[in-house]
């Protein structure tokens, strides 16, 4: 008996109905060790275990595990609000009582989600890196309907578009 015939796995690439995502599999590994070991306690190793595939295999995917960790931190600001589906062009003709309540809702329901709750939680054990950036993301979708509210009296106008979002 070849050695083929004793091992029936097949090599190469598996089958369309068999292939998953190795990429998002590696986000998700790492945010789950993040969050409950930190950046810093996790290694590239651990993460390529809890996938199934060698260490070396992230590298095809990410440079690293800092690429990997600013990847998770970049999901958690405007990518949240792409998935929110804010209509951001409608929001300057509104009033801000009416778009506000109704816009941070649905972002505590978003947050209230096993994925974004474990995001939190990493950040929170990371000392916030990244938030910045995230921040000034969302900042400047939210600075054109703020500028505008400010521009028809709906908000206070004696502080900054800025600080006010």
């Amino acid at each position: 008996m070849s050695p083929i015939e004793k091992n029936p796995k097949r090599l190469g690439r598996p089958p369309k109905g068999e292939r998953h995502d190795t990429r998002q599999e590696l986000l998700d590994a790492a945010l789950e060790l993040f969050a409950e070991q930190g950046y810093a306690g996790t290694s590239v190793k651990e993460i390529a275990e809890v996938v199934g595939i060698r260490d070396s295999a992230i590298y095809r995917h990410f440079q690293g595990k800092r690429e990997i960790f600013e990847q998770l931190v970049a999901e958690s600001g405007p990518v949240l609000l792409d998935e929110l589906e804010i209509p951001f062009e409608q929001l300057p003709e509104r009033h801000p009582r009416e778009v506000l309540p109704r816009l941070f809702g649905r972002l505590m329901e978003a947050w209230d989600r096993p994925r974004p709750r474990r995001m939190i939680s990493m950040l929170m054990r990371e000392g916030l890196p990244g938030v910045p950036e995230v921040l000034d993301g969302v900042r400047e979708r939210f600075h054109g309907p703020f500028e505008r509210w400010r521009e028809r009296a709906w908000l206070r106008t004696d502080v900054p578009t800025d600080q006010l979002v």
